[in-house]
């Protein structure tokens, strides 16, 4: 299945995606309606489309429909780049979609000569959590900022070599 740079243009498929993931995810780390209210709050497709030009946002999708993306962001002043989202369809699941498209963030990282990548998980998240750990990144930090005062936002990083 293609890898493509997508953008606004992907806004609705992006936060159906979102919705999709974080239904099947989240609600056993956070509860239904903590879940439902974090997307009724911040999954518009309006605001996303906003966001690509406000903060520099660049995406990646696979499939048509889209069943994977990845969103990242250079930092104010360049470094380190951020990832703000990688969701994979859950009924795909372990088929390598995430591995290629954290490849390709970290490709646009290198790109940018950017050095480091930055991402948040949840810490009840062990799939995510095993999946990043796999991939090289390191937990550094706890952030004092959190969906809910239940779960805690583990801040991993990972830096790039050439």
């Amino acid at each position: 299945m293609e890898l493509r740079e997508g953008g606004p243009a992907d806004a609705e498929a992006l936060c159906s995606l979102t919705a999709t993931v974080w239904r099947t995810a989240y609600v056993d780390v956070l509860g239904e309606e903590v879940v439902e209210d974090h997307l009724a709050e911040t999954n518009d497709p309006e605001t996303l489309r906003e966001q690509f030009e406000t903060h520099d946002l660049t995406a990646f999708v696979v499939g048509d429909p889209v069943v994977g993306s990845a969103v990242c962001r250079p930092a104010d002043g360049g470094a380190p780049l951020y990832l703000t989202t990688l969701y994979v369809h859950p009924d795909r699941w372990g088929e390598g979609f995430g591995s290629r498209l954290l490849a390709r963030v970290e490709r646009e990282a290198r790109d940018r000569d950017i050095e480091r990548v930055v991402l948040v998980v949840l810490d009840g998240n062990e799939r995510a959590r095993a999946f990043y750990e796999r991939h090289g990144y390191e937990q550094m930090a706890v952030r004092e900022e959190s969906i809910t005062d239940d779960v805690e936002e583990l801040q991993y990083e990972k830096r790039l070599s050439e």
